[in-house]
């Protein structure tokens, strides 16, 4: 089990999965109330190596990170 990952500003973060299926963005919700910065727009969210557009069911069995704004160079 992979967990939840964090990349960026938003390193040093920790979460669970959650236990049941829940809605991502409900997921993300609950997240945000603990990691504010997650309620931010810019701040994506990847299921299974995916960018999501549209919210999804995530559950215990799902990788899940947050990657934040990036600027290359």
């Amino acid at each position: 089990m992979v967990g939840v990952l964090f990349f960026g500003y938003l390193s040093g973060n920790e979460a669970e999965l959650p236990s049941i299926p829940i809605d991502s963005d409900a997921f993300r919700a609950q997240l945000a109330a603990r990691i504010p910065a997650l309620a931010s727009p810019s701040v994506r969210m990847v299921v299974n190596q995916q960018m999501i557009l549209q919210p999804i069911m995530v559950g215990p069995d799902d990788e899940i990170a947050f990657l934040p704004p990036m600027s290359g160079g």
